[in-house]
């Protein structure tokens, strides 16, 4: 594969990312494959699997202790494929209410924190979370859990879990 940017030649290696594109700053995914290049020592991460990834971000955004982030409700709700104007109509709060939340301007309080996990689940049960690739590698990460819950990584071990889900 060549560079775009030079036309060096591009090596793959496995390399811990961190998933800014996922609009959160703690998702760690382990072992991307990243192609660098070796003369303008450029970069490009190959992510695979988005929809299975994003259903795992959201299980272990939805089973922690504390109340969610604006970002983490962002998240959800992307995933979901909604508005903020949708949401809100969901939860019976205004747009503006979940945009002050996505925004950290207003946390939300326990009863619309738990309203948003619970029409989350309902939306999105019975999808992927019930196929055995996806319970697999909830169960690893359940195992490896962080048990510092105020600034955890979630470390997603990308290569032994995506690359049996082709098979």
């Amino acid at each position: 594969m060549k560079c775009s940017n030079c036309g060096g030649t591009l090596k793959k290696h496995k390399e811990n990312y961190m998933y800014k594109e996922s609009g959160l700053d703690n998702v760690e995914l382990i072992g991307v494959p990243v192609y660098r290049c070796g003369k303008c020592k450029e970069s490009m991460v190959e992510i695979q699997k988005t929809i299975e990834l994003h259903s795992v971000i959201s299980f272990l955004i939805l089973t922690k202790g504390n109340n969610l982030s604006g970002k983490e409700a962002r998240f959800l709700r992307k995933n979901l494929g909604l508005t903020a104007e949708h949401l809100a109509e969901h939860l019976g709060v205004t747009r503006l209410t979940v945009t002050r939340w996505e925004t950290a301007k207003k946390p939300l309080n326990n009863d619309r924190d738990r309203a948003l996990r619970a029409f989350y689940t309902l939306k999105r049960n019975n999808q992927l979370a019930q196929t055995p690739f996806i319970k697999k590698l909830i169960e690893f990460i359940i195992s490896n859990r962080p048990t510092n819950p105020d600034n955890p990584k979630l470390r997603i071990p990308t290569e032994e879990f995506f690359d049996c889900a082709t098979a």
